[in-house]
């Protein structure tokens, strides 16, 4: 027997506090401002390492639609978008799958490697007011972390750009980006590891780009839930499955990580991997330094802490 559990709200942290202003609980987003939330995937079927893994099977079905099924919750009303780039692949035959599925999918006419470019199409296309940006490898995605990034960026006069604190782990990845603050970085950004990563150019200056991160209650810093791999997917097998079985749809992060910790083949994966070594190596080699750090280093500095 399936038993459905409902998500419950998170713990305050009082870190929030600041954010918050002293209102003493996270604002229900409506109105015109959630209105024009602009939830953008991106996705590709040439990746290097897993060619074709957003439609390689996942419990029967291709792994991208379990991640828009779980995108399709976030309760912040806003529009569903997945930017593809303009290739052979994408325009013949991913394009085409998701579109029968009922998903909207946009192929601006940019390099492929330029995702802030193709963030920016869609963005002038669609002129949301505010972005969400997440990647198409993120099958266990949880939409209660994304509701909950809105409601901090919408509770922080200012400011352009929210992200996950370093404890969360890799996979459940949001980023809330203003639109004007991302068409400001598309016209300024010049490297190619801040066109392909998207938020780099906003997040290494918080002086210009008001910022906030999202505390997790636990520290998951060490643990890695995407798929870059085939053998990732085949502990997402595993773990989705389970997490259906015990849970049915409505499971959340904590779900997956009580899994985790049962299963020790499990847990074993998902702490086994670096974090965005891509990303690492990519500023590696445009600055001809081996010293560039690893991933938490780069991305909140020589003193992040991480387990």
């Amino acid at each position: 027997m399936i038993v459905k559990q409902q998500w419950q709200p998170f713990p305050w942290h009082p870190s929030w506090q600041q954010a918050l202003e002293g209102s003493g609980a996270l604002p229900v987003l409506g109105g015109a401002w959630a209105a024009q939330v602009l939830i953008l995937v991106q996705a590709r079927l040439e990746s290097l390492r897993f060619p074709e893994k957003v439609m390689a099977l996942l419990l029967g079905q291709p792994m991208l639609l379990w991640q828009l099924d779980r995108l399709r919750r976030v309760q912040t009303p806003h529009e569903l978008v997945v930017a593809l780039p303009r290739t052979p692949a994408s325009t013949t035959a991913l394009g085409p799958l998701l579109e029968r599925h009922g998903y909207t999918v946009r192929c601006p006419d940019v390099p492929p490697a330029d995702v802030l470019g193709r963030f920016a199409a869609v963005v002038r296309d669609r002129k949301p007011s505010v972005v969400v940006r997440v990647c198409g490898d993120c099958p266990l995605i949880d939409p209660q972390v994304i509701d909950q990034a809105l409601a901090l960026c919408a509770a922080t006069p200012g400011c352009d750009y929210v992200a996950l604190a370093q404890e969360w782990p890799e996979g459940t990845d949001c980023e809330i980006i203003r639109a004007s603050a991302l068409l400001l970085a598309d016209s300024l950004a010049r490297t190619p590891s801040d066109r392909e990563h998207v938020s780099p150019y906003l997040w290494r200056q918080p002086e210009v780009f008001p910022q906030r991160l999202l505390p997790c209650p636990f520290n998951l810093s060490q643990h890695c839930w995407s798929v870059d791999t085939p053998a990732d997917l085949d502990a997402l097998q595993t773990i989705l499955g389970s997490c259906l079985w015990r849970h049915g749809t409505a499971f959340g992060w904590r779900e997956v990580y009580d899994v985790l910790r049962h299963a020790a083949s499990a847990g074993a994966w998902a702490t086994s991997r670096p974090r965005n070594a891509a990303f690492v190596a990519q500023v590696e080699a445009e600055t001809g330094s081996q010293a560039a750090g690893d991933w938490f280093a780069q991305r909140y500095g020589e003193e992040a802490w991480h387990a």
